[in-house]
């Protein structure tokens, strides 16, 4: 994990501090593109290749999703194992379920990637997959610099994205910069030192 601009990874839904849309693409036909659909809502989904990105009936395979059927997922001919998040204004939190890191050893990690707007890197999250089809890991995370793009990525070459309960929004809490906070850290000592140094007579 990077933590260049202030990057705190969080692992659940319940750590979203402030005012965030969630998307959990069951409002979508199942099989359908998805790249534009929710345009209204912030956030256009794409696939570094330029190729659809879906809403996809996961439950219909008899696998666990985090809430509805549905789930996004950059399968099909070729599949990809990322997938893009491009918000309309930035934000400064982002987070979603994960899954299909299968136990045949697809995969065994999923990285978080925030870009600010000139397309730099903020910083990135990762955490080790669990290796079921289930939809059931959570990644996310709080930046202290507005991010304009996300990217989830597996760093495997078998399977594909699949992201349900997107949530992404504006966090009610200030993420320190690491500058900011080893000057905290570093000024804790002396401050103390200062509190206990005897009164001269």
């Amino acid at each position: 994990m990077t933590l260049s601009a202030g990057v705190v990874q969080i692992g659940s839904p319940g750590a979203l501090t402030g005012s965030f849309t969630t998307i959990n693409f069951d409002d979508a036909v199942a099989g359908s593109t998805i790249n534009n659909r929710y345009s209204a809502q912030g956030v256009q989904l794409t696939r570094d290749d330029g190729l659809a990105v879906v809403a996809f009936d996961w439950a219909g395979l008899g696998f666990t999703t985090s809430s509805g059927p549905n789930v996004m997922a950059t399968t099909g001919f070729p599949f990809s194992t990322s997938a893009n998040f491009i918000f309309s204004n930035p934000v400064n939190e982002i987070g979603m379920y994960f899954g299909n890191d299968q136990a045949n050893g697809g995969y065994t990690m999923s990285t978080l990637f925030a870009y600010d707007v000139s397309n730099n890197l903020i910083g990135s999250v990762s955490l080790n997959t669990n290796n079921n089809t289930s939809v059931d890991q959570y990644i996310g995370l709080l930046s202290s610099v507005t991010i304009a793009r996300a990217r989830i990525e597996n760093n495997g070459t078998q399977l594909a994205v699949v992201v349900d309960d997107l949530a992404f929004g504006t966090s009610g809490t200030s993420v320190p910069e690491p500058s900011t906070l080893w000057l905290t850290l570093l000024a804790a000592p002396v401050a103390l030192y200062r509190r206990r140094r005897p009164a001269r007579m």
